[in-house]
């Protein structure tokens, strides 16, 4: 599945997924997964993106994933996080 590097300073998580067809679902349950002690409440976390284009399909998938109403992440790219 996805690599996962912690940074010590930051304690900030990358995950690292191949890219294929099915990307973004893969995205969206790495996301519920690393993050069920918050649902329904995902605004605190920011998910950062190369381009905000996969934003709405991005939220979609996460939504199907949780397979609940929820409150849904932030989702920034990476100098709109800076």
């Amino acid at each position: 599945m996805a690599a996962a590097e912690r940074d010590p300073v930051s304690g900030l998580t990358t995950h690292r997924l191949p890219p294929g067809a099915d990307f973004l679902a893969r995205c969206a349950e790495q996301i519920r997964d690393e993050s069920t002690s918050r649902l329904p409440d995902l605004s605190g976390i920011f998910v950062v993106v190369p381009n905000l284009l996969l934003a709405p399909d991005l939220r979609a998938a996460i939504a199907v994933a949780a397979g609940r109403p929820l409150l849904l992440p932030k989702i920034v790219t990476l100098s709109g996080w800076v």
